[in-house]
């Protein structure tokens, strides 16, 4: 199985250095050929002809999205809904906050593979990175190392990771309510999928996210998770 891997590390962003971190400790153990951009070469002019030349090959992102697009190196487009076409074709694995609700529906929408990602925005304690950064790809290394693994099946080796994180006697509890939240958002959709977007429900799961999203906006709520971060150690998602 060929892989396409980007994994952008934006300059001042911490939440991007432990997506880096867990990009490449998942890049150690999947087998085959791989095609890399990192960093300065997580660019949308490198990584679109990329996915072109080579339509069939499973595609892995680890950085910022929203509910449209996938962020590059400078959080500009990587990949936005024009580009659903080049997803149509293959299998998308995405840690990326929000865009399995927009991007992975219009993915769905045209018969793709697969489009794992999240339908809210993903958070983690800094202390425990790790631990939430091996939760969210043991699905994909997984499968990479078993193809003959169904999705569904990955998913549920995914949802028992969390779960077993959980309950960790070591682990604070605003850990483990994280590692609850990051476990229920997750979505497999597409024709190899587990799960179908009009199953889901359209809104943030947590109210007060609700309430700042519709009465104060993307960056409102953004300002608040940094804060949020620097009073408990909680990174916070994109937007």
């Amino acid at each position: 199985m060929v892989l396409i891997g980007v994994a952008p590390q934006q300059e001042g962003d911490q939440a991007t250095i432990y997506s880096l971190q867990g990009f490449r400790e998942a890049m150690k153990q999947i087998p085959g050929e791989k095609i890399i951009f990192e960093v300065k070469d997580a660019v949308r002019e490198k990584v679109i002809p990329a996915l072109q030349e080579n339509p069939n090959t499973l595609f892995v992102y680890y950085d910022h999205g929203n509910e449209n697009m996938l962020a590059d190196q400078q959080k500009g487009v990587l990949i936005n809904l024009n580009d659903v076409p080049l997803l149509a074709t293959r299998e998308t694995y995405t840690m990326a906050c929000l865009s399995a609700k927009g991007l992975g529906k219009k993915a769905h929408e045209a018969g793709c593979k697969l489009y794992k990602g999240a339908i809210d925005s993903i958070g983690f304690t800094t202390a425990q990175a790790k631990v939430f950064m091996d939760c969210l790809s043991i699905a994909l290394v997984k499968k990479c190392n078993n193809p003959l693994l169904s999705w569904a099946d990955a998913k549920k080796a995914e949802y028992e990771a969390f779960t077993e994180a959980m309950q960790r006697s070591d682990l604070d509890s605003v850990t483990k309510l994280w590692l609850q939240k990051d476990r229920d958002m997750q979505r497999y959709y597409g024709t190899d999928g587990a799960d179908d977007p009009k199953n889901d429900q359209t809104t943030p799961s947590c109210p007060v996210s609700r309430f700042i999203l519709k009465i104060f906006g993307n960056h409102v709520l953004h300002s608040l998770r940094k804060i949020r971060k620097k009073l408990f150690g909680i990174e916070p998602g994109f937007p």
